[in-house]
């Protein structure tokens, strides 16, 4: 018998074991594997962290997320497909039979792609919103931002990254995404 859980609605998320075992068959090698499993045991540590202050968090979808919201790394060269991979990602999640576990991965880059952000940077992506709206994909997400490789950085830190890479106006959005996840707190 499977470890899996289940979550409202039917869907079956994978339990621990199961999560490292997908993204390590899915890894095209060991250096790879253990980079992405290096940080996303971080994230992990961190979202889970973050869900002991939370109400009404399911904590097995939170693990799942956190630990696979990166196997989508596996099909781009390192440093190509930032903005993409967590698309490529929940198509093969959800190929793997796991639909609630594919919307973490899909929603979990930066503070979200919009569609907007699709059409207007030119991304090789479905034109659509990948926001994240539940709990756990915006933890998640919130998490997978204050963790460089497997460094926790503050949110200073964040912000100038961000505004770096994508310019001035996306610190805000980050700002928004952190606030939601602090209202999750009381």
């Amino acid at each position: 018998m499977s470890g899996e859980n289940p979550i409202p609605g039917g869907s079956r998320i994978p339990d621990r074991a199961e999560a490292l075992a997908l993204l390590e068959h899915h890894a095209p090698d060991r250096r790879r594997f253990q980079l992405v499993l290096s940080h996303s045991l971080v994230v992990a540590d961190l979202a889970l962290g973050f869900a002991h202050r939370c109400k009404d968090i399911q904590l097995a979808l939170l693990e799942a997320g956190s630990l696979l919201h990166d196997i989508g790394r596996f099909q781009f060269p390192k440093g190509q497909g930032r903005a993409e991979h967590g698309f490529v990602g929940a198509e093969l999640l959800r190929r793997e039979g796991y639909p609630e576990v594919a919307l973490i991965a899909e929603r979990h880059v930066g503070a979200g792609i919009t569609a907007e952000d699709v059409v207007r940077q030119g991304l090789a992506l479905p034109v659509a919103d990948y926001v994240p709206l539940t709990p756990e994909q915006r933890l998640v997400a919130h998490a997978d931002n204050l963790v460089f490789g497997t460094r926790v950085v503050t949110f200073e830190e964040v912000l100038e990254r961000f505004a770096r890479e994508l310019g001035p106006d996306y610190p805000p959005r980050l700002i928004v995404l952190r606030e939601e996840v602090e209202k999750l707190w009381k």
